[in-house]
């Protein structure tokens, strides 16, 4: 019985040290699709550099990364707005050192509890891109693809043959070189022939 009792008071002294560290700076909600349809909203920290997000998942396994992989048009919701964003797992150890670094300035001693019940090196940082769009489920639009030669319209590209007529329409003699022959003027519609 008393252990029974020593273990409700532990985990609701969890329960309140999460619900603590939790309040401990700014807090988003990242609104995911389930493969039903239905949005789940989960609470997450954040730190940004400029229009990009980035996220931290203590588990590459977690369900909100699972559901941001198979359905990545997302939604932040941060000061009552909504925004779309598009969900971008990162397996950098780069942008990883950067995240955990940025979370740990932004949410001080928050972050260093979490640190002690998560390693750092196995986090998972996921980027969020801003998108634009009317519907929350509408797919972003396709990237703009340039051409290299759109740069330079000359450089590289062959000349293009000239359209032909079919055959016997409007279909003027071609004089051979050196037969003397001329084009008459209404036949090649390109002025007087050179001789």
């Amino acid at each position: 019985m008393r252990l029974a009792l020593l273990l409700a008071a532990l985990a609701a002294t969890l329960v309140l040290a999460a619900a603590e560290l939790r309040s401990q700076g700014e807090v988003i909600t990242l609104i995911t699709e389930d493969r039903y349809g239905v949005h789940r909203d989960t609470d997450l920290w954040l730190v940004e550099r400029g229009e990009v997000l980035y996220l931290r998942a203590a588990r590459p396994d977690a369900a909100w990364v699972h559901r941001g992989r198979v359905h990545p048009l997302v939604e932040v919701k941060r000061d009552g707005i909504r925004r779309p964003f598009v969900f971008v797992p990162v397996y950098d150890d780069r942008v990883r050192a950067f995240v955990n670094e940025a979370m740990a300035r932004k949410y001080g001693f928050a972050d260093r509890v979490f640190t002690l019940l998560v390693d750092p090196a196995r986090t998972l940082p996921i980027r969020l891109e801003p998108r634009e769009r009317r519907d929350p489920l509408e797919a972003p639009p396709p990237p703009e693809i340039r051409s290299p030669l759109a740069e330079d319209p000359g450089a590289g590209t062959a000349p293009q043959p000239e359209p032909r007529a079919a055959e016997g329409e409007g279909t003027a003699p071609v004089p051979t070189p050196g037969s003397g022959d001329r084009v008459p003027e209404a036949a090649s519609g390109s002025g007087p022939a050179e001789p």
